[in-house]
């Protein structure tokens, strides 16, 4: 996987994972790799369930993104290999939209990553990928814009 520092434009790949697609800032959130330093400390209880089932909605709901292969965490000096790390999670923002790996989970419970607050208080809020509120939510903070998410 490829390392952005917390709150950079994401540029990955083109489509839904490139910032100049969307009409909001796409930022990158977790893409962390053991030669860079990241913040850590606590995050709100629950967050794993949380993310756990974002990552099998966002699964469901554009499977065409999630991308074959699992990463390895380099955090990890086990070759530890991180199952469903190839989905991408796009949280609706206020005016932006986050996207981090899908296995952002395994980085705050083994590694005590702490995502930026601005991150976790738009995360705990996120609706189900599934919902009509999801896509709702995408659109607004895109701007009212059609979603890169939805295009050919």
């Amino acid at each position: 996987m490829t390392h952005f520092p917390d709150l950079s434009p994401l540029y990955y790949h083109s489509g839904p994972l490139d910032s100049d697609e969307w009409n909001c800032p796409l930022l990158a959130i977790g893409w962390l790799d053991s030669e860079f330093t990241f913040q850590t400390g606590g995050t709100p209880k629950g967050l794993a369930a949380h993310i756990e089932s974002l990552r099998n909605a966002s699964w469901d709901s554009f499977p065409q993104y999630v991308f074959r292969g699992l990463h390895g965490c380099t955090l990890c000096n086990d070759g530890t290999y991180l199952s469903e790390s190839c989905v991408k999670l796009f949280i609706p923002g206020d005016h932006k939209v986050y996207v981090a790996p899908g296995r952002i989970d395994h980085y705050i419970d083994h590694h005590n990553y702490q995502p930026p607050e601005e991150f976790l208080q738009t995360l705990v809020m996120c609706p189900d990928p599934k919902s009509p509120e999801y896509w709702a939510a995408l659109k607004s903070s895109n701007g009212d814009d059609a979603i890169p998410l939805l295009m050919d």
